[in-house]
């Protein structure tokens, strides 16, 4: 079997050797390089590895933000157990303004960083870092879903993405105090949930007559 250098490999995927090497240092994606005793990577000229060189926009190593580029191993993201407020912040802000990674790549990492979030620094506090990007970024709930919500002034406050988000964000607060509820309090939640259940339904039911 023939070997790639590293120079060869980042010639081929267009970028600088540098970051050739700090990929096969970090061991994501596994290319299969091994070290020599003199520290050159032997790197397998494969038809995994050229379409990997091939495909680099798609995922695209320099495009992992400096601030979370330390933290990627073969794990995903892994953030340091002493990380402060402010430097967990920082990371969390770069991993949803990394537009240009992967989207399954990048939708674990953010899955990974709220879960660090959410258990050293509490749900509300992701919650506001989360809001705060997407208005940084001007998010129109119409643009990717048109037809969906209201046309008239009120979808700047009622849109069928706020209800989801803000659904989900009550769920993962109260989820463990549902578990203690009383016939009272589950009365009156289903009688508050019972227009969406019914509504989920019909829509289910008419997208099973149309056959899809």
């Amino acid at each position: 079997m023939t070997h790639l250098s590293t120079a060869e490999l980042a010639k081929l995927a267009k970028v600088q050797k540098r970051q050739i090497q700090r990929i096969l240092e970090s061991g994501f994606p596994d290319l299969g390089a091994t070290r020599t005793a003199g520290g050159h990577w032997m790197i397998p000229d494969t038809i995994k590895v050229r379409q990997w060189a091939m495909n680099h926009e798609r995922w695209n190593r320099g495009s992992i933000p400096k601030e979370i580029e330390k933290l990627v191993s073969k794990e995903g993201l892994v953030i340091p157990a002493d990380t402060d407020k402010e430097a967990w912040v920082v990371i969390h802000v770069a991993v949803l303004l990394a537009k240009k990674l992967g989207i399954n790549l990048r939708k674990k990492w953010i899955k990974q960083s709220r879960i660090f979030g959410e258990e050293k620094y509490g749900l509300d506090l992701v919650a506001d870092v989360e809001v705060q990007v997407e208005m940084k970024l001007g998010y129109d709930p119409t643009k990717k879903t048109k037809g969906l919500n209201p046309g008239d002034k009120s979808i700047g406050v009622v849109t069928i993405q706020g209800i989801s988000q803000s659904f989900n964000l009550w769920h993962r607060k109260m989820k463990n105090e549902i578990e203690t509820w009383e016939k009272a309090k589950l009365d009156q939640a289903i009688n508050l949930l019972d227009p969406m259940v019914v509504l989920c339904s019909q829509l289910i039911e008419k997208r099973r007559s149309l056959g899809e």
